[in-house]
């Protein structure tokens, strides 16, 4: 069994909580079935 956990914020709220911005998202897509 396992678990994660993820949380995103803007640039800008990284910034001035201090924490490092390790990755950005660059798109994104959708699709129906």
């Amino acid at each position: 069994d396992g678990a994660a956990a993820l949380i995103m914020v803007s640039g800008e709220k990284a910034l001035k909580l201090g924490v490092p911005i390790i990755a950005r998202i660059r798109g994104y897509g959708e699709a129906a079935q």
